[in-house]
């Protein structure tokens, strides 16, 4: 999940330390923080990842600071036998010495 944060919020604010002592509470969900500065305004965005489907987007986009939020996609489990390897259905050429 990502959140987008208001532009310029202040890492010093309180909102943004009460969002962050928030996130940091939620169970099996790592955060990393990514500060993009531009010209005129700072972006800030959190990645939440871990067991996010137990995350409702709705209060996140809630969260005072918080200007957007997206899920993202399920990521499929290979496996199974689902996946043959490289090789199969290639042939293999010599290299003429």
């Amino acid at each position: 999940m990502l959140l987008i944060l208001t532009p310029n919020i202040d890492p010093e604010s309180a909102v943004y330390r009460q969002l962050l002592a928030h996130l940091g509470s939620l169970e099996n969900i790592q955060l990393r923080v990514h500060h993009e500065q531009g010209v005129e305004q700072t972006l800030t965005e959190i990645y939440l990842i871990g067991n996010t489907a137990a995350v409702s987007l709705d209060h996140m986009r809630s969260l005072p600071g918080v200007e957007r939020a997206a899920a993202s996609q399920a990521t499929p489990i290979i496996g199974g036998g689902s996946i043959r390897p490289a090789t199969a259905g290639h042939r293999r050429t010599r290299r003429a010495g």
